[in-house]
C-alpha cells in the first residue's frame, strides 16, 4: 500500500508526548531497544534505552489517564498528567508506579525529564485497551466532511486524514496512523480551522472527538497491538520520510 507519511515541523511537535510514546515502545523487547535511534539532542539525557533493562520483569502500558476507563478514576495526582507509562509487576499484577515526561525550567531553557512516580498498589488490575479502529475511522471521516463542506478538500489535512482512513481500512501501520492522524500536532489542525473561521461548536466537537479517538487508539496500538505486530524499527529508522 503506497501512501505519504506527512512531515511534522519541529515547532509543531508535541515532543513530550512523542518521546513518551517512544519510551513506552522501548519497553517492549530487546529487538526494539536495539533499533533505538536518537532524534533530538535533548533525548540523550533521558536515557530511554535503559527502560527495557530496568523493567524486563514488568509490564508497561501507555495510558492517557483522562481517557482510560480505569485510570480516570484515579486521584488528580495521576489524572492531571496528559499521558503516562504505567508499570505493573508481572508476578503480583499490581501497579508499581508510573513515568511522566515533563518539561522543567532550568535557566533560560526547558529541558525534558523522565520522572518516576511511586504508586505500589497490588489491587489495581491490569488495564484493558479496546480496539477503536472503527470509531477512529468515523471521527476522521467526520473532520474530512467538515473540510469538504467548506471547500477545503484539497488541503493537506484532508489528505492526511484520507490516508488514515485507508490505513485503518487495510489494517496498516498503526504508528503511521497516529502520525498522519495528528496525535503529535493536532493543534495545527485546530489553528487551521480557526483561521478559516470554523469555530462553530459542531466543528470543535468533531475535532475533539478525533483527538480523543487518536489517544484511545494510541493506548491500544502501543500497549496491545505491538504484541502481534513485528516492527522493531518502525519508529526509529534514520532515513524514514517522517524525519523532522
Amino acid at each position: 500500500m503506497n501512501y505519504k507519511l506527512y512531515p511534522v515541523r519541529k515547532r509543531d511537535l508535541d515532543k513530550p508526548l512523542y518521546l513518551l510514546v517512544k519510551a513506552a515502545i522501548l519497553t517492549h523487547s530487546y529487538e526494539v531497544t536495539s533499533a533505538y535511534f536518537l532524534e533530538f539532542d535533548e533525548e540523550a539525557a533521558l536515557d530511554l534505552k535503559q527502560l527495557f533493562f530496568d523493567h524486563a520483569t514488568h509490564r508497561c502500558f501507555l495510558i492517557f489517564p483522562s481517557r482510560h476507563k480505569l485510570f480516570r478514576l484515579f486521584p488528580s495526582e495521576v489524572t492531571r498528567h496528559h499521558a503516562i507509562i504505567a508499570v505493573y509487576d508481572k508476578a503480583k499484577a499490581g501497579l508499581l508506579g508510573y513515568y511522566t515526561l515533563d518539561s522543567r525550567e532550568v535557566g533560560n531553557g526547558q529541558p525534558l525529564a523522565l520522572n518516576w512516580h511511586d504508586w505500589n498498589m497490588e489491587e489495581v488490575p491490569i488495564p484493558v485497551f479496546p480496539k477503536n479502529a472503527y470509531e477512529l475511522l468515523q471521527s476522521a471521516r467526520q473532520v474530512m466532511q467538515v473540510l469538504e463542506a467548506h471547500g477545503l478538500a484539497s488541503c493537506e489535512w484532508h489528505e492526511r486524514l484520507a490516508t488514515v482512513c485507508r490505513l485503518l481500512e487495510n489494517e496498516g501501520d498503526k504508528m503511521h496512523i497516529l502520525h498522519n492522524g495528528g496525535l503529535y500536532d493536532h493543534k495545527v489542525l485546530r489553528q487551521f480551522l480557526k483561521e478559516q473561521g470554523l469555530e462553530q461548536p459542531s466543528v470543535v466537537e468533531a475535532l475533539d472527538e478525533l483527538v480523543s479517538q487518536l489517544e484511545h487508539y494510541a493506548m491500544y496500538a502501543v500497549s496491545i497491538a505491538r504484541k502481534i505486530d513485528q516492527r522493531m524499527d518502525y519508529i526509529y529508522r534514520e532515513k524514514d520520510e517522517k524525519s523532522y
